[in-house]
């Protein structure tokens, strides 16, 4: 029996089973022959591999994949980046989605988060997570997932911390922070957001749950020439 090596460093059998469930998550509703990247399994395949090397070597063959004629490989390769991403946090810190407000506490305690998302109580954030849709972390192509991946969210130890629908339903609380009826409002930014129905600018999207984070950003705007 082939075997790999494992997050933790242990080594064990080598369960292609494991491989191919993630695949048909990635491959769902897209027009791609899955058969077609499964083959490349044995291939990519050497003594001493660890998971996450052949989690990025299949990544890696569904871009390469990519054509005009099928683009939808490019899916394919960002829902795996985020499969692989949610498996990276969930080795980091102990646990993945699910657990919100752990996850709120935690990242305040380390300085990651600002702490006023702890002003939202315990039954407030359950709430709020039962809005929390990871299904739309399988929305992004790799270019997007990629983006976000490596651009917006946030590190700890030089290893992510925080997950997609996280990201967005933190900057949801602190944009609703204010409100009367907190909870509802940002719900209605976390729908808005997570569903990329509006695009905030870049330092919002960084550093809006960073504490005192720098807000400022550039805009372009239109005036008249009096040249």
């Amino acid at each position: 029996m082939r075997q790999v090596i494992n997050r933790a460093g242990i080594r064990e059998n080598l369960d292609i089973t494991k491989i191919r469930e993630k695949l048909l998550r990635a491959c769902d509703n897209l027009e791609v022959n899955m058969v077609e990247l499964e083959s490349h399994i044995e291939s990519i395949y050497a003594e001493n591999i660890t998971t996450k090397k052949i989690q990025e070597s299949l990544i890696n063959q569904a871009v390469s994949m990519t054509s005009f004629e099928e683009s939808d490989w490019t899916y394919v390769a960002g829902r795996l980046l985020m499969m692989e991403t949610e498996r990276e946090v969930f080795h980091k810190r102990g646990f993945s989605y699910g657990e919100f407000y752990k996850s709120i506490k935690t990242l305040v305690e380390i300085g990651i988060y600002d702490n006023r998302l702890l002003d939202y109580t315990t039954e407030e954030v359950k709430e709020l997570e039962t809005a929390m849709d990871i299904s739309r972390d399988m929305m992004y192509d790799y270019a997007g997932a990629n983006m976000f991946v490596n651009r917006y969210l946030l590190k700890y130890d030089g290893k992510i911390y925080e997950l997609p629908q996280e990201v967005f339903m933190c900057i949801a609380m602190l944009l609703a922070i204010n409100e009367k009826d907190k909870v509802s409002v940002a719900k209605r930014f976390y729908e808005a957001l997570s569903l990329k129905k509006i695009s905030l600018a870049t330092p919002i999207l960084a550093n809006l749950r960073v504490p005192n984070g720098n807000l400022s950003s550039c805009f372009i705007t239109a005036m008249d020439d009096n040249i």
